[in-house]
């Protein structure tokens, strides 16, 4: 059976995203999903908690991606 049981048993994890993942990407690149960023990160560090191991995401252990101020020029 193919699917998602078939990306698991691959050693680099190639072509799965978490959702904390995909939604920080969002918010970074200025795209609007209707998605609260802190909430679903604060529900991915709850999880964790709860099944005792980290998950496959970058973003849960540095949360939203700091955007830089832009100031215009004078």
């Amino acid at each position: 059976m193919k699917g998602a049981t078939e990306y698991k048993s691959r050693s680099g994890k190639t072509g799965l995203v978490s959702t904390e993942d995909f939604v920080v990407v969002c918010d970074a690149m200025g795209i609007e999903t209707g998605v609260e960023v802190d909430k679903v990160l604060n529900i991915g560090r709850w999880l964790e908690r709860i099944i005792g191991h980290r998950l496959w995401s970058f973003s849960l252990p540095y949360g939203r991606v700091t955007k830089p101020i832009i100031r215009p020029k004078l």
